[in-house]
């Protein structure tokens, strides 16, 4: 089996092996290290990405202790004494 990309440009072949698939390319090293380049990249998006939602998950724990535990306001503890 034959890899080419949606132009018809020719990168390898696939050859079956009774247990394992051999892929064999062949690319050029300024292909390779585009790909690599755009590799880190995605993986660096990725770990930004997953570091502001932690972050922002951190800032809403602390308000939501903030306002339900530290400044309870006068309505909240009526209506919590209400419902014991």
């Amino acid at each position: 089996m034959h890899i080419c990309d949606t132009t018809g440009r020719y990168y390898g072949t696939i050859r079956r092996a009774t247990a394992d698939v051999r892929v064999t390319l062949n690319l050029s090293t300024s292909e390779t290290k585009a790909m690599d380049r755009t590799l880190v990249h995605g993986l660096a998006g990725a770990g930004v990405v997953k570091w502001i939602s932690q972050q922002l998950s951190w800032i809403s724990t602390i308000e939501a202790v903030r306002i339900l535990i530290l400044k309870p306001s006068r309505r909240f503890i009526r209506a919590s004494a209400r419902h014991l």
